[in-house]
């Protein structure tokens, strides 16, 4: 198994970046204030970016639990102003999941 490291990394890049632009936003100006958001930005793209050559080798081997642990990260990590649009992101994590069932039928099925 190739594990989940790299994918975890980029996820929590990706939730980052969604959570701290939307949050810097909010108020409709950048301030100074916002520079803590975009900071935790930059300190997440370092992770993210070091092992991303790895990240399709995981994807390959992704067991379903692996994906159910990173989709309950991303809805943990996910911190949007909107929350309407915030739910509407979170039922599309739950769409991979639905997604990744009929994946596996059908490689079965391959097999």
């Amino acid at each position: 198994m190739a594990g989940t490291k790299d994918t975890k990394e980029l996820l929590i890049f990706g939730t980052t970046l969604a959570s701290g632009i939307g949050r810097a936003l909010e108020d409709g100006k950048l301030s100074l204030r916002d520079m803590s958001e975009l900071f935790s930005i930059i300190t997440t793209a370092n992770a993210a970016f070091q092992g991303i050559q790895n990240v399709p080798e995981e994807l390959k081997d992704l067991s379903k639990s692996e994906l159910q642990i990173l989709v309950a990260q991303m809805k943990a990590d996910l911190d949007l102003p909107n929350d309407e649009l915030e739910k509407t992101i979170e039922k599309g994590f739950d769409f991979l999941l639905k997604l990744y069932d009929v994946w596996d039928v059908i490689r079965d099925y391959m097999k």
